[in-house]
């Protein structure tokens, strides 16, 4: 479904300049969710057993282990690429460990359960290198290779590893059941993507005939927040003319190596800190004199404003613009304020 999904929609705005890794919103955010979601999977896995027995307790064993381990192999995978760790690999591990034990977390010992784990991790990667940087399809929250591919690695490892002595009726492949449910799972697999594909690709047909399925270029530079709900994400205080502001750096680094910029920095690292959020820049007092005192950056406020109110007219929030030029530091330019 999310396949079908991205290949209709398309990309999204500098899919490329990004190499298909866009800025997230907010870390601690995205930290919140993925904890519920980690949460909430016991209670699905665990409940699936529709008692509270042993079964619920193998179940839930497994989905602790399958994604603590697959968080694991996704951080270590993320650190030897980059060099860094990262967060966000840690989340995408765990999710993707718990979706894919989910089909067999009632089924397979725990020890298969965390090699289960491990080819979680491997097969996500290679996935996501080839939808992301091969085949150059952008899913967003990589929903092919954190959920979908992890499913289908799950319920084909059941036609392996299934132990009637865990739960279920039938043993795999390795216990002596031979292929029966081997075949069994494959055929269910393919079966449940074409039935997924295919009725995805046909609601978004026709949802696209009622509604449009994608906003304008504008629209998207400005947010959906703004946009389709005339709201913006995050609060912050109004700054008018007489309000002096500096730039303030949100990632790590103090104030004077985040925060402040000269003359010889290319406008266009500022607009990519910017846009990925390491920083949060408004005006000076002095920087707001200088733009409005400058026919050029007049000329170029006017056209940015054309531009946000051909999106959406009826639009009358206050909201806080971000001043991308390069002024002059005699005139309060970047990191110059109160």
């Amino acid at each position: 479904s999310s396949l079908v999904s991205v290949l209709i929609l398309g990309k999204r705005q500098d899919f490329h300049k990004h190499h298909g890794e866009a800025p997230y919103s907010s870390l601690p955010i995205a930290c919140i969710g993925a904890s519920l979601l980690w949460t909430g999977w016991f209670g699905f896995n665990g409940g699936s057993a529709l008692a509270s027995g042993g079964l619920a307790i193998h179940a839930v064993m497994n989905s602790q282990l399958a994604a603590s381990i697959c968080s694991c192999c996704f951080l270590g995978m993320s650190m030897f690429r980059t060099g860094r760790p990262s967060i966000i690999a840690v989340i995408n591990g765990a999710i993707a460990g718990l979706a894919g034990i989910t089909p067999a977390a009632g089924y397979i010992s725990l020890g298969w359960g965390m090699l289960l784990a491990i080819a979680i991790a491997i097969t996500s990667h290679i996935a996501m290198f080839f939808v992301k940087h091969k085949w150059q399809i952008d899913d967003a929250l990589d929903v092919s290779c954190v959920h979908g591919v992890p499913g289908l690695i799950g319920a084909i490892w059941i036609g392996l590893f299934a132990n009637t002595e865990v739960g279920g009726s039938l043993d795999g492949a390795v216990y002596g059941g031979g292929g029966k449910l081997m075949g069994a799972q494959v055929l269910a697999c393919v079966i449940a993507a074409l039935w997924s594909g295919f009725w995805t690709y046909v609601i978004m047909k026709a949802t696209s005939l009622v509604i449009p399925l994608r906003v304008t270029d504008a629209a998207e530079r400005a947010g959906l927040d703004l946009f389709e709900h005339n709201e913006v994400a995050w609060l912050v205080e109004k700054v008018t003319p007489t309000t002096s502001f500096a730039v303030v750096p949100i990632r790590q680094g103090d104030a004077k190596s985040r925060g402040t910029f000269h003359e010889d920095q290319e406008n266009e690292n500022l607009e990519e800190l910017i846009r990925s959020r390491a920083i949060l820049v408004v005006e000076s007092k002095e920087a707001h004199e200088a733009r409005v005192s400058s026919p050029l950056l007049r000329e170029r406020d006017s056209n940015i404003n054309n531009d946000l109110a051909s999106t959406r007219s009826s639009m009358n929030r206050s909201v806080l613009r971000v001043n991308r030029s390069k002024l002059d530091e005699d005139n309060g330019g970047y990191g110059n304020g109160a």
